[in-house]
């Protein structure tokens, strides 16, 4: 069971013995709750796992290496503490605008992503884990059966064709390298004309 954000908030060291916290909710996470806390010592983020997300098969221990690399790297913001075993993160609150979709597709948009993303992929450590798109759509596809969930009408063609790229995929040589799985538009941030990438 998720930990309330009162319960989060005393595992956190340097916000448990602060007096004068203010929590605020943040729209737009999908599964995840979020919440601005102000304090005297600044502005976080804490985000509290969504009930069930479990089934999602994500790796928290996975998901906070990544984002403390990239939030070394200048990629995303800042991670200051990680609430264990629960898999909480506590980032660095950023006055970041959402770049609304239309504007993202625009070349120079698109350009400051790419370097986000370029360098994460180049300078990030390897990370313990590996994100294999294929067996994760073969895992959730499991998992949405069990819970009696429709599939569209040609689910089973897709499927033929993503084995298809995968063998393509496993015919030539690649290496694996830290990276993004999830450029939802609103992971997007532009902080004072920096790209801010979340989650």
């Amino acid at each position: 069971m998720p930990l309330t954000l009162a319960e989060a908030i005393q595992r956190v060291p340097f916000l448990a013995s602060a007096n004068d916290l203010r929590s605020t909710p943040l729209a737009g996470g999908i599964t995840n709750l979020n919440y601005r806390i102000d304090s005297g010592s600044g502005s976080y983020v804490l985000r509290i796992t969504g009930a069930d997300t479990e089934l999602l098969g994500i790796r928290r221990e996975v998901e906070h290496a990544a984002n403390l690399a990239a939030g070394r790297l200048g990629v995303a913001p800042e991670v200051v503490y990680f609430i264990e075993p629960e898999g909480y993160l506590v980032t660095r609150f950023i006055e970041g605008a959402k770049i609304p979709p239309e504007q993202i597709v625009s070349p120079h948009n698109l350009r400051r992503v790419a370097e986000k993303l370029r360098k994460f992929h180049q300078q990030a450590p390897s990370l313990p884990g590996e994100f294999n798109v294929f067996r994760r759509v073969e895992m959730l596809t499991e998992v949405s059966r069990r819970h009696d969930c429709r599939f569209p009408d040609n689910f089973d063609w897709m499927l033929q064709r993503m084995h298809q790229v995968e063998q393509t995929l496993r015919d030539r040589d690649f290496v694996l390298h830290p990276c993004h799985d999830d450029l939802l538009n609103l992971n997007f941030l532009d902080e004072q004309g920096e790209i801010r990438i979340l989650d």
